[in-house]
Protein backbone atom coordinates (compact mmCIF):
# COMPACT_ATOMS: atom_id res chain seq x y z
CA UNK A 1 0.00 0.00 0.00
CA UNK A 2 2.90 2.33 0.91
CA UNK A 3 4.38 1.76 -2.08
CA UNK A 4 1.48 2.89 -4.16
CA UNK A 5 1.19 5.86 -2.31
CA UNK A 6 4.90 6.72 -2.84
CA UNK A 7 3.80 6.06 -6.62
CA UNK A 8 1.06 8.18 -6.65
CA UNK A 9 2.70 11.25 -4.81
CA UNK A 10 5.58 10.85 -7.33
CA UNK A 11 3.42 10.84 -10.66
CA UNK A 12 1.53 13.96 -9.32
CA UNK A 13 4.51 16.06 -8.64
CA UNK A 14 5.84 14.85 -12.45
CA UNK A 15 2.37 16.07 -13.65
CA UNK A 16 2.73 19.00 -11.76
CA UNK A 17 5.96 20.06 -13.24
CA UNK A 18 5.03 19.32 -16.91
CA UNK A 19 1.59 21.28 -16.43
CA UNK A 20 4.31 23.90 -15.16
CA UNK A 21 6.35 23.77 -18.11
CA UNK A 22 3.62 23.38 -20.34
CA UNK A 23 1.87 26.76 -19.59
CA UNK A 24 5.40 28.56 -19.50
CA UNK A 25 4.53 31.65 -21.97
CA UNK A 26 6.63 33.95 -23.68
CA UNK A 27 6.42 37.66 -23.37
CA UNK A 28 7.63 40.77 -25.05
CA UNK A 29 9.06 42.94 -22.30
CA UNK A 30 6.37 46.43 -23.39
CA UNK A 31 3.73 44.28 -25.50
CA UNK A 32 4.15 46.55 -28.74
CA UNK A 33 5.99 49.39 -27.64
CA UNK A 34 8.85 46.97 -27.22
CA UNK A 35 11.75 47.95 -24.35
CA UNK A 36 11.55 51.34 -25.12
CA UNK A 37 11.58 55.07 -23.00
CA UNK A 38 7.77 56.67 -22.62
CA UNK A 39 6.17 52.99 -21.78
CA UNK A 40 4.61 52.69 -18.14
CA UNK A 41 6.17 49.84 -17.66
CA UNK A 42 4.51 49.01 -13.79
CA UNK A 43 1.12 49.05 -15.59
CA UNK A 44 2.40 46.58 -18.60
CA UNK A 45 3.77 44.22 -15.99
CA UNK A 46 0.88 44.16 -13.86
CA UNK A 47 -1.51 43.71 -17.12
CA UNK A 48 1.14 40.81 -18.55
CA UNK A 49 1.05 38.85 -15.02
CA UNK A 50 0.92 37.01 -13.79
CA UNK A 51 4.33 35.73 -14.34
CA UNK A 52 5.23 32.15 -13.13
CA UNK A 53 8.43 29.63 -13.06
CA UNK A 54 9.56 29.28 -16.20
CA UNK A 55 8.41 32.49 -18.44
CA UNK A 56 10.55 33.65 -20.76
CA UNK A 57 10.84 37.65 -21.02
CA UNK A 58 11.86 38.81 -24.46
CA UNK A 59 13.84 42.43 -24.20
CA UNK A 60 13.42 43.81 -27.96
CA UNK A 61 14.53 47.47 -28.33
CA UNK A 62 16.34 47.10 -32.18
CA UNK A 63 12.86 48.90 -33.53
CA UNK A 64 11.24 50.13 -30.65
CA UNK A 65 7.73 52.10 -31.63
CA UNK A 66 6.58 52.00 -35.26
CA UNK A 67 7.42 55.14 -36.49
CA UNK A 68 10.63 55.85 -34.01
CA UNK A 69 14.06 55.02 -34.99
CA UNK A 70 15.95 52.50 -32.30
CA UNK A 71 17.76 54.56 -29.17
CA UNK A 72 20.21 52.41 -27.58
CA UNK A 73 18.71 50.65 -24.61
CA UNK A 74 20.68 48.02 -22.07
CA UNK A 75 19.30 45.58 -19.42
CA UNK A 76 20.26 45.54 -16.10
CA UNK A 77 18.76 42.74 -13.18
CA UNK A 78 18.78 45.15 -9.71
CA UNK A 79 20.67 43.80 -6.59
CA UNK A 80 17.70 44.28 -4.74
CA UNK A 81 14.15 46.73 -4.02
CA UNK A 82 16.13 49.56 -3.07
CA UNK A 83 18.78 49.98 -5.67
CA UNK A 84 15.34 49.54 -8.12
CA UNK A 85 13.74 52.07 -6.02
CA UNK A 86 16.81 54.68 -7.06
CA UNK A 87 17.76 53.89 -10.27
CA UNK A 88 20.82 52.75 -8.34
CA UNK A 89 23.03 50.39 -10.43
CA UNK A 90 25.75 49.43 -7.89
CA UNK A 91 25.69 45.62 -7.77
CA UNK A 92 23.97 45.09 -10.84
CA UNK A 93 24.17 42.31 -12.83
CA UNK A 94 24.44 44.01 -16.78
CA UNK A 95 22.14 41.24 -18.47
CA UNK A 96 21.94 42.56 -22.34
CA UNK A 97 24.05 45.65 -23.60
CA UNK A 98 22.97 47.40 -26.92
CA UNK A 99 23.81 45.18 -29.38
CA UNK A 100 21.67 42.10 -27.81
CA UNK A 101 17.80 44.55 -28.76
CA UNK A 102 17.66 42.64 -32.10
CA UNK A 103 15.96 39.84 -32.42
CA UNK A 104 15.68 40.18 -28.45
CA UNK A 105 17.55 39.65 -25.23
CA UNK A 106 15.28 36.41 -23.30
CA UNK A 107 15.68 36.31 -19.34
CA UNK A 108 13.71 33.04 -18.04
CA UNK A 109 12.23 33.31 -14.75
CA UNK A 110 13.68 30.14 -12.57
CA UNK A 111 13.50 31.34 -9.34
CA UNK A 112 10.45 32.35 -6.95
CA UNK A 113 11.63 35.90 -6.04
CA UNK A 114 11.21 39.45 -7.07
CA UNK A 115 12.91 40.41 -10.44
CA UNK A 116 14.29 43.97 -10.95
CA UNK A 117 15.27 44.84 -14.31
CA UNK A 118 15.88 48.64 -15.42
CA UNK A 119 17.68 49.99 -18.90
CA UNK A 120 20.74 51.97 -17.32
CA UNK A 121 21.37 54.35 -20.46
CA UNK A 122 22.50 57.50 -19.75
CA UNK A 123 23.93 57.24 -16.46
CA UNK A 124 20.44 55.47 -15.21
CA UNK A 125 18.44 58.44 -16.95
CA UNK A 126 16.52 55.60 -19.10
CA UNK A 127 15.76 53.86 -15.45
CA UNK A 128 15.30 57.16 -13.48
CA UNK A 129 12.33 57.95 -16.39
CA UNK A 130 10.26 54.71 -16.02
CA UNK A 131 12.40 52.62 -18.14
CA UNK A 132 12.19 49.61 -15.41
CA UNK A 133 10.21 47.27 -13.84
CA UNK A 134 9.50 44.36 -11.40
CA UNK A 135 7.97 40.80 -11.79
CA UNK A 136 7.72 38.18 -8.44
CA UNK A 137 7.14 34.86 -10.55
CA UNK A 138 4.57 32.13 -8.67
Amino acid sequence: MARFLVSGFAIALLLAAVANVCSAKSVMVGGRNQWSLGTNYASWAAGAGPFRIGDTLVFSYGGGRAGKAAAPHNVFLMKDQAHYRNCDFSGAVLLADPSKGTPGYKFTLKQKKAHYFACGVGNGFHCQSGMKFAVSPR
